[in-house]
C-alpha cells in the first residue's frame, strides 16, 4: 500500500515504536447495473472551473449543528 501515491502517507511514520499494530480495512462491494445503450458517464474533469460564487462560503441561518462536516 505504501507504493500508491495518495495512500503512502497513511503508512509512513517518523517515530520508532517497538510494539505491533494491526491495520484493518473494510471494503463494501456494490453491484451496479450496466449503462444503457447510448448512455454517457459523467466525468468530473469534463466540467469547467468553479466560479467564484460556487467557491464562496455561505452562512447558514440559523446555524445547524447536526449538519455533517467533512
Amino acid at each position: 500500500m505504501g507504493d500508491i501515491p495518495w495512500v503512502r502517507g497513511l503508512f509512513r511514520t517518523t517515530v520508532y515504536s517497538d510494539h505491533e499494530s494491526d491495520l484493518v480495512m473494510s471494503v463494501t462491494p456494490e453491484i451496479v447495473r450496466a449503462l444503457p445503450a447510448g448512455g454517457q458517464v459523467f466525468l468530473p474533469s469534463s466540467r469547467g472551473d468553479l466560479t467564484s460564487e460556487e467557491i464562496k462560503t455561505k452562512p447558514i441561518e440559523p446555524p445547524d449543528a447536526a449538519r455533517p462536516r467533512f
